[in-house]
């Protein structure tokens, strides 16, 4: 498989799992607490991760790391905070070139098949996790095993499913994104994820718990690059 396929590849899969673990609101803000055990070649460790999200962007941040994408140019930045210096990719450059050729073939084969061996279970498990009354779905994705624990007590939960949603018929208007049928998955999970459970098929768990969420008015220099840091080279898709 070509390096152009496995990174978007990749880039699918995060969108995916995005759509069930993000839903995208103006100006909302969220922390989890994220545990990571037994992953091979990595320490076990405890972080907290800030969600940024409003209409037009969306800024993640852990440690010294954080990852904005600009939902109207449809660019990803990958900045390191402690060194100032950052990556770019151009979203819409991977979409064209993973649709092109042989690779584009290779790749809608693929999603097609990834795609097709993805399953939403619902259980009548319930918990209260976080101070929320929590439903139990697992999710199945390739060999990656996924436990959602899931809650409408969320504040504004249905304005976000419905955002959620819109979005997903969005991509499915796009002939790369359309096996991934994002909106008829997310029907099938009726919540907002207050506790994912992500088991590696290597070994090792990541467990993150959401510890707060609320509505508020985000400043629009979260999701700028800082003038002060540095473009590096790495990765593909630059401009």
């Amino acid at each position: 498989m070509t390096m152009k396929i496995r990174t978007a590849c990749i880039f699918f899969l995060m969108i995916f799992v995005i759509f069930f673990s993000i839903p995208v609101h103006a100006d909302l803000f969220w922390q989890n607490i994220q545990e990571t055990k037994g992953m091979p070649g990595q320490p076990d460790e405890v972080q907290t991760v800030d969600h940024y999200f409003t209409q037009n962007a969306s800024r993640i941040e852990t440690g010294n790391m954080a990852t904005i994408v600009n939902f109207d140019g449809m660019n990803l930045y990958h900045l390191d905070m402690k060194a100032k210096t950052y990556n770019k990719i151009d979203l819409n450059a991977m979409l064209n070139m993973a649709g092109e050729g042989k690779d584009g073939e290779a790749f809608s084969k693929m999603m097609k098949q990834m795609m097709g061996e993805t399953k939403i279970i619902p259980t009548d498990e319930t918990r209260k996790i976080a101070g929320y009354d929590c439903k139990k779905y697992n999710m199945q994705v390739m060999m990656v095993q996924i436990e959602y624990w899931a809650t409408k007590d969320i504040d504004h939960y249905k304005e976000l499913k419905e955002i959620g949603e819109k979005m997903a018929k969005g991509f499915d208007q796009n002939p790369m994104m359309q096996h991934m049928n994002l909106a008829a998955h997310i029907k099938q999970m009726d919540g907002f994820p207050v506790q994912t459970i992500t088991r590696n098929p290597m070994g090792g768990t990541i467990i993150s718990t959401l510890k707060h969420i609320e509505k508020k008015k985000l400043s629009n220099d979260l999701f700028q690059v800082p003038s002060d840091y540095k473009l590096t080279e790495s990765g593909m898709f630059h401009q």
